[in-house]
């Protein structure tokens, strides 16, 4: 890597024996170079020479959705009329069209993220990468050890059922013993047990012993808490939406947790929550529902910020909440099986009689005095009875229906909600002094959410993996944007390994267009360039890998599961198209299994109803149908109207895109636009909005390694 503070002249030797020249005019700016021909000095600028790659990421991006990798040919033949374009386009522009770069979209720009980060110059290898993953929590989660005083962080998770008769915990504890049991070999039944929900009000504990080791500095970090055990029964209590959302104001009126919620230096209600969770269905940040109930917690409680964040896929283990589920198990393995016969007092009571509740409240009670013994980070377990069905909100469906609605039928919406009255609401307002004739509208919660309140300032902030609602008042001084994390650059160029930014060198760091809501979320790049294409190059991957700071083998990983996920829709809906008029698909599920029973077919071998179908066609040697759409690769085939493409089925229209090469994933409405656009002759525009994202990535990733370096700079002289 070549360092100068002075301006700067990049000179590249193509292939073809011309050189190009680049000026940065950037004060304290760096440029990593490979395979540098020569640094000749000169009065004003620091001049050097490498050979250019031959192909970049952007020309990749732009080329990749037209390249023809199957053998056979093609019938589509768009030259002529994209050409035209292309060239209409470029007299436009004042720009000579590139070699490499596709007709469809314009050349990419003159400064690249590969030629600023100098791959090609370091060896990538997977077993010499350290990877950080992910975390998005960890930022606000030291946003909040910062602003303690005024922080509620709940990290909630619900943990496995116990079952009545049965050991409380099945898998094993004790990995070294060679003891053996197979998994779910009990009835999991909801019938006779009862389902914890584990919250845990997290505080973080920093370690005064400070080891530093070259340029680097480590502390220790332990994040522990209090640990709150709400017990639900769960055949009448499932966990949903709205039963997460009142357990709030029951956690509330619980005087043993009045100090979690009371902020000491002005003894009402902290302002700021953060709920940490698994991303399930009932509390996932991207739920229209969850964060409707957001709104309405803000406004309800008088909040300055709610948060809810979650982790990555795969990655809900790291939840802090999963910690004390091992002192829950521990526990209940002591107490053994919780046996009906000594705590039921109706034996033959069924399920849904006033005999049957008072038994699993009993059994919920002794699962609480169980669960009172354990201890996590030196501190015992609260457990309480859950909230039962004491909802003060209680308009779960007139909530979906306000949300089915169109953007008119929402805007024409007037309905309100209002809080019902009951015990836990009279508790919650003597305790917190909340109004307790409190009425809420469903469209000002909705332009709420939809930053619509306002012209210049955020309510919200919605991502995939996190939602963050904030007051609408106007004398609020809350921050209005949250921090997400950014890859360290810097530190890859440097040791090649992939870490994200320390939370003091991301709070410190200049705002900028990587501020922007999941801008290097890799999930989101990773979608993007696997609609583009799913066989890269091995050099093209690496690129990508360092904008979503994986490793290109993990790269691949998540390419190949996308297209088998892909394949494996398709297969489905074109056998759901082969069978649909046969006898045996309009048979029920139970129905085949009866059928796969009575000929001692393994039906537990197959996966699906399809799969059930051909395997009894096999055994009953019953002709296959005849495929009723084919698809020989000729576009004339297809209607031009979008009212007929409408017609066909899912499988016919991912036939037609798998042909063509092009992407075939999505619901129906997308995949029929995708070929209407195929029909058409634009392809392209298929994969135009995926080719700007990963654009707009690489810019921001650019400007980043340079104010990243910047920032260095700056702190490093401020040290000295």
């Amino acid at each position: 890597m070549y360092q100068t503070s002075e301006p700067v002249r990049v000179c590249w030797t193509n292939t073809n024996g011309k050189t190009a020249n680049i000026n940065w005019w950037t004060p304290n700016h760096f440029v990593a170079c490979s395979k540098v021909d020569s640094i000749t000095q000169t009065n004003s600028h620091d001049s050097i020479s490498r050979k250019r790659p031959g192909v970049t990421l952007l020309d990749f991006i732009t080329t990749s959705v037209n390249s023809k990798q199957k053998k056979q040919k093609r019938k589509e033949n768009t030259d002529d009329v994209k050409g035209k374009e292309c060239s209409e386009k470029n007299k436009d522009n004042g720009k000579e069209e590139s070699n490499i770069t596709s007709k469809e979209s314009p050349a990419s720009p003159a400064i690249k993220l590969e030629e600023i980060s100098a791959i090609p110059s370091i060896k990538i290898l997977d077993e010499d990468l350290k990877k950080d993953e992910v975390t998005i929590p960890n930022y606000q989660l030291e946003r909040s050890t910062e602003f303690k005083d005024d922080y509620v962080v709940d990290a909630k998770d619900a943990k496995g059922i116990v079952c009545a008769d049965i050991d409380p915990v099945q898998n094993m504890g004790k990995s070294w013993k060679k003891t053996s049991r197979m998994d779910h070999q009990f009835d999991q039944s909801r019938t006779n047990a009862c389902t914890p929900m584990t919250h845990l009000f997290l505080e973080t504990l920093c370690t005064n012993s400070v080891l530093e080791t070259e340029n680097l500095t480590v502390m220790n970090v332990v994040r522990s808490g209090q640990p709150v055990t709400l017990i639900n029964i769960s055949l009448y209590e499932p966990e949903t939406v709205f039963r997460c959302f009142n357990e709030l104001f029951h956690l509330l009126t619980i005087p043993a947790l009045n100090n979690l919620f009371r902020n000491e230096e002005t003894g009402n209600l902290k302002k700021n929550w953060i709920f940490v969770v698994d991303n399930g269905p009932s509390e996932a940040p991207a739920s229209s529902l969850v964060i409707m109930l957001l709104v309405r917690l803000v406004i309800f409680l008088n909040l300055d910020k709610v948060l809810q964040v979650s982790f990555e896929k795969l990655n809900s283990k790291d939840n802090p909440a999963e910690r004390p589920h091992a002192s829950e198990n521990l526990a209940l393995s002591r107490h053994g099986p919780f046996k009906t016969k000594e705590i039921f007092r109706y034996p033959n009571a069924k399920p849904g009689s006033s005999e049957h509740i008072s038994n699993m409240e009993e059994m919920a009670e002794e699962v609480i005095s169980c669960l009172k013994t354990a201890k996590f980070g030196g501190k015992s377990f609260f457990c309480f009875r859950g909230v039962k069905d004491n909802y003060i909100f209680d308009d779960e469906k007139a909530l979906r229906i306000f949300l089915k609605l169109s953007e008119q039928g929402k805007n024409e919406c007037v309905e309100e909600y209002t809080a019902s009255k009951c015990h836990l609401l009279t508790e919650l307002c003597n305790v917190w002094k909340i109004e307790e004739s409190f009425k809420g509208n469903y469209i000002e919660d909705y332009n709420h959410l939809s930053n619509s309140l306002y012209d210049k300032k955020r309510t919200s902030w919605l991502t995939t993996y996190m939602a963050a609602i904030y007051s609408k008042l106007e004398n609020s001084s809350i921050q209005r944007f949250e921090r997400e994390p950014l890859p360290d650059y810097i530190r890859w160029l440097s040791t090649t390994e992939l870490h994200y930014m320390s939370y003091e060198d991301r709070r410190d760091l200049a705002n900028g267009e990587w501020d922007d809501e999941s801008i290097f979320l890799p999930s989101r790049i990773i979608s993007h360039a696997s609609s583009i294409c799913f066989e890269s190059p091995e050099d093209i991957l690496k690129l990508l890998g360092l904008l979503t700071f994986v490793t290109p083998s993990q790269l691949k990983e998540q390419f190949d599961r996308t297209k088998q996920s892909m394949e494996k829709h398709l297969k489905d809906d074109q056998g759901r198209d082969l069978w649909r008029d046969h006898d045996l698909f309009k048979k029920t599920n139970s129905e085949l299994e009866s059928m796969c029973r009575e000929e001692k077919l393994p039906s537990s071998e197959v996966s699906n109803k399809l799969e059930m179908i051909e395997l009894i066609a096999r055994n009953k040697k019953i002709p296959f149908p005849e495929p009723t759409n084919s698809y020989s690769g000729d576009l004339n085939n297809i209607p031009t109207d979008m009212n007929e493409i409408t017609n066909f089925s899912t499988g016919f229209l991912r036939t037609v895109l798998n042909y063509h090469n092009l992407n075939f994933s999505g619901t129906k409405d997308e995949l029929i636009l995708k070929v209407f656009l195929l029909r058409h002759k634009r392809s392209y525009l298929i994969a135009n909005y995926a080719q700007q994202e990963i654009r707009k990535s690489i810019e921001v990733a650019t400007a980043l390694i340079v104010n990243q370096r910047r920032y260095y700079n700056e702190r490093s002289l401020e040290l000295k």
